[in-house]
């Protein structure tokens, strides 16, 4: 699929998208508190969800707290980040597969992630269906 315009990364992001993005967040806070139990001896630090971390970093960016869908589309600091797409003919644009968005996050984020989750027994059923998907491209 073609697009005629470069989409801004989080302030053109879906509804879909950003409810997948609180669902990995909501996984990996569950895998996080199962380690702290499982493995009390780690020390791990406790991590907060994406909506509280995004208040407690950038509120005064944020212009509407209602929601994560609306935190994320109205923080002014992601206001000029651009989705990684690449320029083809007729000005058109097309995912750019190589981004550190597949290439490393899912890689080094994810991926890890959901290994420890397998190993504290956390159900992973986004993590599953984003790493099946990235998988697939």
């Amino acid at each position: 699929n073609q697009l005629v315009q470069n989409l801004k990364f989080y302030a053109d992001a879906t509804e879909l998208g950003i409810e997948v993005m609180g669902k990995l967040s909501e996984e990996a806070v569950a895998v996080s508190k199962a380690l702290q139990e499982t493995c009390p001896s780690l020390n791990v630090v406790p991590i907060i969800g994406i909506y509280d971390w995004l208040l407690s970093a950038y509120d005064n960016k944020i212009a509407d707290k209602t929601n994560l869908y609306t935190a994320v589309r109205s923080n002014e600091a992601y206001a000029q980040i651009y989705h990684p797409l690449k320029s083809v003919e007729g000005g058109r644009f097309v995912p750019d597969f190589s981004s550190r968005y597949l290439t490393e996050d899912i890689a080094f984020g994810l991926l890890p992630t959901r290994g420890i989750a397998e190993i504290v027994k956390v159900p992973t059923p986004t993590m599953d269906t984003v790493i099946l998907w990235a998988q697939k491209i």
